[in-house]
């Protein structure tokens, strides 16, 4: 049975006609050992789950979603399968010519005269056919490893060609930065290009219990001084958990704590490693009432999705006032000087982009979040010089709304 649906499945799957025909020979020898090779695509990826065919969200013809062709099967699209390509195309040409030439004066000759091309066909086969079964083989097994090899890392690595977090969307959500002080002490003391490049993790952490942690909140007192949060956050006043069983939890501002714990494993030699094993649990918090001594030079945020440099949207309202939103070209690099064009209105008035005050031209800016999800507003930065314009001498109200890659 698997001698004729190896190769049928294979000659009927997507990809170019050269890997399935290598697929479709190779898959013959595989069925003479009894091993299905009834999918298609890569040994662990078959069609129907890279094409996303029973996810509704990446059917939906209104969801921007870029389908792009990735090769698999290097080494059966090469020469070999190209001549096998060339060989079944021309020898089905010719068995066509004859039907409607020869066939029509008699039939058993025109039957005589294409079963001496398939014999000369079965040649052909019969002199590359370790070679062929060797490729299939070959790509069957190492298909898997193509997007970590060294010839491929750009598939990963370059958001010019695809990047694997390109077939994952999740919903957007954004949390008020609460920092570790500690490492806001060490980042403080860098200069900008080694703070820029550093792998410090700022979350805010405890082991153990809250009590008696603090952490920085994400507001600042100076764009440029990592220490002058406007205030300590004591973790026991973190009494709202979200939990994200509610619409009502998505629509609330988080602040992210990480909580260590650590449990039993095994040291490298294999033996056990009681109590020695750290792992990160995370957890989100409704952010409590702040009270600010100062004005606010800097808002700190993290933003939760597998791609927060490539959100396409972002608006900020102060207290239902002011607004300003950033309006990016996702099919630009985030790190482009020109990757954003930014908008501000007051009382609901006309959206207007930020324009050069010397050429009176619309200023572009690089992507406000980065690829950890670090969020950092600078009101001066887009034209707030006067702060009382977000900033009020009693109660203030922010909120955000994103819009990611997905829409």
């Amino acid at each position: 049975m698997l001698l004729l649906a190896n190769p049928l499945a294979q000659l009927n799957g997507d990809g170019n006609v050269s890997t399935r025909y290598v697929n479709a020979v190779t898959s013959i020898v595989m069925g003479f050992a009894g091993i299905p090779m009834l999918t298609t695509d890569s040994n662990i990826v078959p069609a129907t789950s890279s094409d996303a065919q029973n996810v509704d969200m990446l059917n939906d013809e209104m969801v921007d979603v870029a389908r792009k062709y990735f090769n698999a099967a290097p080494k059966a699209s090469r020469e070999l399968g190209k001549l096998l390509e060339i060989s079944f195309t021309a020898v089905q040409q010719e068995m066509k010519g004859i039907d409607n030439s020869l066939g029509l004066i008699s039939s058993e000759m025109a039957d005589a005269v294409k079963s001496a091309l398939a014999v000369q066909l079965a040649a052909l086969l019969a002199g590359t056919i370790v070679d062929v079964v060797q490729a299939g083989i070959a790509d069957l097994s190492e298909s898997h490893n193509l997007p970590i090899d060294k010839g491929f890392k750009n598939w990963m690595l370059n958001d010019s060609v695809h990047v694997y977090e390109d077939f994952l969307y999740e919903r957007p959500f954004v949390n008020l930065a609460l920092n570790d002080i500690a490492t806001l002490n060490k980042l403080q003391g860098m200069s900008d290009s080694a703070r820029d490049v550093s792998t410090f993790n700022r979350n805010c952490f405890y082991i153990g219990s809250k009590n008696g942690v603090n952490c920085a909140i994400g507001l600042f007192k100076s764009a440029n001084d990592l220490n002058s949060t406007q205030k300590k956050q004591p973790l026991s006043g973190l009494t709202m958990p979200l939990r994200f069983k509610s619409e009502s939890d998505w629509s609330k501002m988080g602040v992210k704590v990480d909580r260590w714990e650590k449990v039993d494993g095994l040291h490298p030699d294999g033996s056990k490693n009681e109590k020695g094993v750290p792992i990160r649990h995370v957890e989100r918090y409704e952010v409590p009432a702040i009270t600010a001594d100062d004005r606010i030079e800097k808002y700190s945020f993290v933003v939760d999705d597998l791609m927060p440099h490539r959100l396409r949207q972002i608006r900020m309202n102060f207290n239902y006032q002011e607004e300003i939103a950033w309006e990016c070209d996702i099919t630009k690099d985030p790190e482009a000087n020109d990757a954003c064009t930014v908008y501000k209105r007051s009382g609901g008035g006309k959206w207007n982009a930020i324009l050069d005050s010397a050429s009176g031209d619309t200023i572009k800016y690089v992507h406000p979040v980065k690829k950890n999800g670090q969020f950092d507003f600078e009101p001066r930065k887009y034209g707030y010089d006067n702060l009382l314009a977000i900033q009020k001498d009693n109660q203030n109200t922010v909120t955000i709304s994103t819009v990611n890659k997905i829409a």
